[in-house]
């Protein structure tokens, strides 16, 4: 993490106590440079984002009341991140909030979550027309073995006949 992000969110005493009950160095350095980011574009200060949510939580049943949360949604949806990129910005903000004992409400920009990650799943008949073009029983063996067990593939050169 660079000294500027550090200094800048040391600065500030709700930025202090995040900051100290983060874990991780990396982290501390992904949340914080999303976090900067989303204080630059909506002109507030992280002590100022809390004010913000304790006066909402003072006009419950008021237009006031899910301010911080509506001003997370609309930062959101009009910035240009890419969505996993807008995924860890929510995740660090509402860390944020959650840290200063301050959480936002939960639904708070649901549609923004991480899609499932890509599977790779070859069809049987992928497989066959592999061992087609394969010579040796060996390599056919191996093209078995790799598509039904539960191994990765990088572990597969560590395996010996001890084991």
């Amino acid at each position: 993490m660079t000294d500027n992000l550090r200094e800048w969110i040391l600065q500030f005493q709700s930025g202090r106590i995040w900051f100290n009950k983060l874990n991780s160095e990396v982290t501390k350095r992904i949340y914080l440079t999303h976090f900067k980011r989303y204080c630059k574009k909506v002109g507030k200060n992280p002590d100022e984002l809390i004010r913000l949510k304790i006066e909402g939580q003072k006009h419950i049943g008021d237009t006031q009341e899910y301010q911080a949360e509506t001003l997370l949604e609309t930062y959101l949806a009009t910035t240009k991140l890419t969505m996993g990129m807008k995924v860890s910005s929510k995740t660090s903000i509402m860390s944020f909030y959650a840290k200063n004992r301050r959480r936002l409400d939960p639904e708070t920009s649901e549609n923004i979550e991480r899609g499932e990650s890509k599977k790779r799943c070859p069809k049987i008949q992928d497989i066959l027309d592999l061992e087609n073009a394969f010579v040796t029983f060996r390599d056919k063996a191996l093209l078995w073995f790799i598509a039904s067990a539960p191994f990765r593939v990088s572990t597969i050169p560590k395996l010996n006949g001890n084991t």
